[in-house]
């Protein structure tokens, strides 16, 4: 079986990351921005276990959209989701301000794609910035069981230890852009900013490193397609 990973912009950003995988017969990396192949939208922590052998291009999410989703699997799976909505700013040194995406459609589609029971019920935009520094995004979500911020925070916490514990973590003290350089994690849950309003409207704030983040997840699922059969 052969597989291909789509990266965009690979021939700018290839060189970052050669140097972290071993040689492949079946798994190859290539320009998304190259190629018209149908492609699957997959992200660590969400839906790789979706991924099939007849998919040709396989394509990770943006950091935005993984962080986003990252969010709303954990309370959705703990508390479901009606509806909600996200806003944020995402900071990449590596792309040109030609370069930069769009702030609210490609977001919103991804988390659609990724997390399928929420498409239609979550909007937002998140403002992407050409420079480096720390990222940061807040969800909004009405759930459907009354719950408290302890409750929430506590869910967070059972995920950050459990099943998601490379790729999302949390801080008991409230965060600050100089404690997110260099993490490799897609989401980093302020705990202290968890706010509930009401008892069902929930508000969620988490930190990443884009670049780094995102170089993690490409080798995350390079490890994860090599084993796959």
């Amino acid at each position: 079986m052969a597989l291909n990973i789509g990266i965009g912009n690979w021939n700018k950003v290839g060189e970052k990351f050669r140097s972290h995988w071993p040689a492949s017969d079946k798994i190859t990396f290539c320009d998304l921005s190259a190629t018209t192949t149908d492609m699957r939208l997959a992200a660590i922590g969400i839906n790789e276990n979706d991924i099939l052998g007849s998919d040709d291009m396989i394509v990770h999410a943006t950091p935005d959209a993984h962080c986003i989703s990252l969010i709303l699997r954990v309370l959705c799976d703990n508390f479901g989701i009606s509806r909600g909505f996200f806003s944020g700013s995402q900071h990449d040194g590596s792309l040109s301000v030609a370069e930069l995406p769009n702030t609210s459609s490609d977001a919103v589609r991804s988390v659609g794609q990724l997390l399928p029971d929420l498409r239609g019920t979550i909007e937002g935009f998140t403002l992407h910035e050409p420079t480096a520094g720390a990222s940061c995004l807040t969800v909004v979500a009405e759930v459907h069981f009354s719950v408290s911020a302890p409750d929430v925070r506590n869910a967070f916490r059972q995920y950050a230890d459990g099943p998601l514990h490379q790729i999302l973590s949390v801080s008991a003290e409230p965060v600050v852009p100089a404690d997110v350089s260099g993490c490799a994690h897609s989401a980093i849950i302020d705990l202290p900013s968890v706010k509930v309003l009401g008892e069902k409207l929930v508000q969620v704030t988490a930190w990443y490193d884009a670049p780094i983040a995102f170089q993690n997840r490409i080798i995350d699922l390079f490890k994860y397609l090599q084993s796959y059969e």
